[in-house]
């Protein structure tokens, strides 16, 4: 029993009772180095969780937590002419971005784009893609990236095809005008310049 009752003191409190008590004449006059450096001592044996939990490694621990970035935006680009992708010549291209990007390298969220222009019978055709973001990264320039797979409705009557690969990148021309480049299907098309709408990356 009496060994039970000791090892739930604390330890702060066995040097502090260890400790002589102090004279009425003695508590009057000033604190000294020694004083301050025993009362140290017993603090710190008494928070010595404390100090654990904020040793260097836990707050590089707190420092290194993921950091977000998002991509939201809607609006049309305008790729250079000649663009061609499936047998149809691309035009224009109309896009909804809703992703957030984080820090370990994944991402979330969706992308749709419908990329209008004409087969090669003249006949006007749309083709909708419509994408989920597993991963992406921002660069220190500000190049934005972010990839997963699609559904892809080549507008030409065939089944929609799933699972299909893209890539989609954003820059800034040097007058500042966002610049959207996609990868679709093992296909990169030109970079198209963003001529309507807007994109905000925070």
């Amino acid at each position: 029993m009496i060994k039970r009752i000791w090892r739930a003191i604390p330890p702060a409190f066995v040097v502090m009772s260890l400790l002589p008590q102090a004279t009425l004449a003695e508590q009057r006059r000033p604190a000294r180095l020694t004083d301050i450096t025993v009362e140290a001592v017993a603090h710190r044996t008494a928070s010595s969780e404390w100090k654990a939990a904020s040793s260097p490694v836990h707050e590089k621990l707190i420092s290194s937590v993921p950091t977000e970035t998002t991509v939201t935006g809607a609006g049309a680009a305008v790729p250079p002419a000649g663009t061609t992708f499936s047998g149809v010549t691309i035009s224009r291209l109309r896009f909804g971005i809703g992703v957030t990007l984080h820090g370990d390298g994944t991402a979330d969220g969706f992308f749709i784009t419908t990329l209008t222009g004409y087969a090669t019978t003249g006949a006007a055709r749309e083709i909708v893609v419509q994408g989920e973001a597993v991963n992406g990264s921002v660069q220190a320039d500000g190049l934005t990236s972010f990839a997963g797979t699609c559904t892809l409705d080549l507008g030409n009557g065939t089944p929609i095809q799933t699972g299909v690969p893209y890539t989609l990148t954003l820059a800034s021309s040097p007058t500042g005008q966002r610049i959207l480049s996609l990868t679709l299907a093992g296909t990169s098309l030109p970079a198209a310049p963003i001529t309507s709408g807007t994109i905000t990356i925070n």
